[in-house]
């Protein structure tokens, strides 16, 4: 598969999704099949293979009130998935089926084969361009002495800004993950910390006069969670632009609609039903019938008054969208990196 025969495929879902609702900018599709064979040109460099056959860059443009235009590269939802024999001999047949599920798509279930190449691609492609990167969590899909070396590895002098996915958070079948006290969580987020290079809780990176937030709103941070939205107001209240990173978007019913326009034929439990919209998405804009949790509900009826809050990253659905927080506010998902899907921003 060639890189034009993946773009041209793109830009076919991109075609269809503008008929359905000309707003929704969207070109992955999650029940698009992946490709499982990639030819590499062995008289280039690798790091044009990697990045001519792994990575499909998007641009867009964010207005934000920086001091000077500046460029960055957003993505999600890479799923490493990774285990070594230590790993699988620790857990037995059920990680190894669990590894082999994950990684090759196989009893079944959509895999992530090329999760590692996309990563290389998108390190590669940021590095070459000179921007930082601002990823938006499930940097790895299930808990794994490998998964977690890999990414530290990666990371090792990369200029990244990171916010908690719920893999990360929460793992994947893996027994043990969840911390189930505040000391069990807080050992959980030091360690991820120390390969991921920040704070997970609430973290902020002021790049040319924008203040970006990033915050956990995956529940690994359950404990503490009115203090966490406390200390989100405190960046809103240095006044500067902001924009908020986070794994899970915000709830409209634009992106419900959305989403099941494009998917209106999909029947698996990854999409929410109508009737649990608020809970699914953990957080959002409409309160009423939902089970999202108070601090939530009391952090975004502070967003919605503040004027300084410019654009809100997200991931968590594995496709492209474009929309707005409170009718006004941008909100950026990106798409699924484990097959090569990021959005290349020029913040002005």
């Amino acid at each position: 598969m060639k890189t034009t025969e993946i773009n041209r495929r793109g830009f076919i879902a991109l075609g269809a999704g503008s008929l359905i609702a000309p707003t929704f900018a969207a070109i992955s599709d999650p029940a698009q099949p992946l490709e499982r064979i990639k030819r590499l040109n062995l008289k280039a460099s690798v790091e044009d293979n990697l990045i001519g056959e792994f990575l499909q860059p998007r641009p867009l443009s964010l207005k934000v009130g920086a001091d000077k235009p500046f460029s960055a590269l957003h993505f999600s939802d890479t799923h490493v998935s990774m285990a070594d024999a230590a790993d699988i001999l620790a857990g037995g047949a059920r990680e190894l089926r669990l590894y082999e599920a994950r990684n090759h798509g196989v009893f079944g279930r959509g895999g992530f084969p090329f999760a590692v190449q996309s990563l290389a691609a998108t390190l590669a492609y940021a590095k070459r361009k000179g921007i930082p990167m601002l990823n938006t969590g499930d940097l790895f899909d299930f808990r794994s002495e490998a998964n977690i070396a890999c990414i530290e590895r990666s990371f090792a002098g990369a200029d990244v800004f990171s916010a908690l996915g719920n893999h990360e958070g929460h793992g994947l079948h893996t027994p043990g993950m969840n911390g189930q006290t505040a000391k069990a969580e807080d050992a959980l987020r030091a360690r991820y910390e120390k390969v991921i290079g920040n704070p997970l809780v609430v973290a902020s990176r002021v790049i040319n006069g924008v203040n970006f937030v990033a915050f956990d709103n995956c529940e690994m941070s359950r404990f503490i969670r009115d203090r966490m939205v406390d200390m989100i107001k405190a960046e809103l209240e240095k006044g500067m632009p902001t924009v908020l990173m986070c794994h899970m978007p915000p709830f409209s019913r634009k992106l419900y609609d959305d989403m099941m326009a494009m998917h209106r034929a999909r029947n698996a439990s990854y999409y929410p039903k109508e009737t649990n919209l608020t809970a699914y998405f953990m957080m959002g804009e409409d309160f009423q019938k939902s089970r999202a949790p108070k601090a939530f509900r009391r952090l975004f009826e502070y967003l919605a008054g503040r004027d300084n809050l410019k654009a809100i990253l997200c991931g968590h659905l594995h496709f492209e969208w474009q929309g707005t927080f409170n009718g006004k506010v941008p909100v950026v998902i990106a798409g699924r990196n484990f097959n090569g899907e990021c959005y290349e921003i020029a913040f002005s």
